[in-house]
């Protein structure tokens, strides 16, 4: 509960008053008191270990969760190494005593000596910064403050997502291993000369024809590669990847998003471009370009 209405109100011949509330899935609103329990949180005693709800919320936490959004990710095939890693999460370091809680736009941690449990399967740390709903052993809820924001994660275990982040891992570094096999230096008639390095940087001269409709008219003519953007399962079928040319453009970036075939017989490269427009807001290409532009490079050892 956020706060009270001081002035009574009267409803179908029913007195109570308005109250403001956080429900356990992070909404805020407002609910009639007439048929609502009101405790205070305060007066909750402080757990010593040996209660059956503090026992609880440590066996349920001995799994790590992440957040549910996850397995939509998964589900289209969009394999983040940022998200998906061993380091983010939500669990129970039972060494320290201290709950972790990890994603690639936070970091924090929760004691479990300050949080006791308000009602049954609901807990709140003493400082009332974070609130836990347990729903069942493999699905949770919290709500916390993390540097003056307001944040709220409906999250789950997910068993094999450490597997499928491994998986991702060797199919990124097998398709680097072909890349650089195929050549590091590349020359195109019309597009200039493309040169990649092991560490996924890479030097591109005289692109000029793809600016700006391709390649923005800031880029520089040096940058890194990344594995940011995804393809549908069927347009996976049909090109080896999906790559975004991150250039230099002063103290900024200016990127230009390209699908990569590799022809490993005649050691040779083709990009296609896909504009933005084509890019979701989960990074992913949900159809192909009816009108690109297609780069098609040579290696310079097989010229």
């Amino acid at each position: 509960m956020l706060a009270v209405d001081e002035k009574e109100t009267v409803i179908d011949n029913i007195r109570g008053k308005w109250l403001e509330v956080l429900s356990s899935t992070g909404y805020r609103g407002y609910s009639y008191d007439y048929r609502l329990e009101v405790y205070d949180t305060g007066t909750v005693k402080k757990d010593t270990g040996e209660d059956e709800g503090y026992k609880r919320l440590s066996e349920v936490l001995s799994n790590r969760f992440y957040p549910d959004y996850y397995l939509e990710m998964i589900d289209k095939n969009i394999i983040n190494l940022t998200e998906l890693n061993n380091s983010n999460g939500f669990y129970l370091d039972l060494e320290t005593g201290l709950i972790h809680f990890q994603t690639k736009e936070l970091s924090t941690r929760f004691s479990i000596a300050d949080i006791t449990e308000t009602v049954n399967n609901r807990f709140l740390s003493s400082d009332k910064d974070l609130h836990i709903t347990i729903i069942n052993d493999r699905s949770i809820a919290i709500q916390f403050r993390y540097r003056n924001r307001d944040y709220s994660y409906d999250l789950v275990v997910i068993d094999n997502l450490l597997e499928l982040a491994a998986q991702e891992e060797e199919a990124r570094t097998a398709f680097w291993e072909k890349l650089l096999a195929a050549g590091t230096v590349f020359n195109s008639s019309s597009y200039g000369t493309l040169e990649i390095n092991e560490d996924h940087s890479f030097s591109w001269s005289d692109f000029d024809k793809l600016v700006p409709g391709h390649i923005p008219a800031s880029a520089s003519s040096k940058g890194t590669i990344s594995f940011e953007i995804y393809m549908t399962p069927r347009l996976a079928q049909r090109y080896d990847d999906a790559l975004m040319f991150n250039f230099k453009a002063g103290s900024a970036t200016a990127s230009a998003a390209f699908f990569i075939d590799i022809d490993e017989a005649k050691k040779a490269i083709r990009l296609r471009s896909v504009p933005s427009i084509l890019i979701n807001s989960d990074n992913l290409i949900e159809r192909d370009n009816s009108t690109p532009i297609i780069v098609y490079f040579q290696a310079a050892e097989a010229q």
